[in-house]
């Protein structure tokens, strides 16, 4: 069993002329000065990671959806040329059985989506007047308010306009943030075909 030792013999046997001398103070500043530069240095590298993780994932995310709604465009596009050439050969047209199916799934989901004012407002605003424009020259086909003629006329121009600005538009932004993602070793495309699986 130890010995209990009384309090003023247990000060008395501990050394502390360290504690007078300037070199052990100066070394305790050092460490101190130190242990919070390497906290302030570790924090802001940690900071600086997770903003880069966080812009990737936007990025990745912004591409997936403007991926989406290009590949909805241009499939609304094949839908417009094929009406414009059914047209075309004379055919009558009837809203009711006549009109193309255009898909707008990924359109009204943008609607709900954090990312879609991300998106730039040329891929927006060309994909509004696009629904827009078909809709309204449709709806004055169907119901006599323009001939067939300049229906036509005005679709085809539509179309054209539409493949050349903002389709165009839409594959160099994509372009764009697959350069970006790719700096940093991400293949967004691989990403695709990897989720498709």
């Amino acid at each position: 069993m130890p010995k209990n030792i009384p309090i003023k013999a247990a000060v008395k046997k501990l050394d502390n002329s360290d504690l007078i001398k300037t070199g052990f103070w100066v070394g305790q500043v050092f460490m101190l000065i130190a242990t919070m530069l390497g906290v302030y240095l570790a924090s802001q590298e940690g900071m600086s990671q997770a903003m880069t993780f966080n812009d990737i994932n936007n990025l990745t995310d912004n591409y997936h959806l403007r991926r989406s709604l290009k590949d909805e465009l241009s499939d609304n596009l094949d839908k417009l040329d094929k009406t414009i050439d059914y047209l075309r050969q004379g055919h009558s047209y009837h809203a009711e059985k006549d009109r193309p199916k255009f898909d707008t799934y990924i359109w009204q989901a943008m609607r709900f989506s954090p990312r879609t004012m991300e998106t730039p407002a040329p891929i927006l605003t060309g994909v509004r007047r696009f629904h827009n424009e078909v809709d309204d020259l449709l709806m004055r086909l169907d119901k006599r308010y323009l001939g067939r003629n300049v229906v036509i006329e005005r679709l085809d121009a539509l179309s054209v306009q539409t493949k050349e600005h903002t389709l165009a538009y839409i594959k160099a932004d994509l372009a764009q943030i697959r350069d970006v993602l790719s700096q940093h070793n991400v293949d967004a495309d691989q990403l695709l075909s990897y989720q498709a699986k």
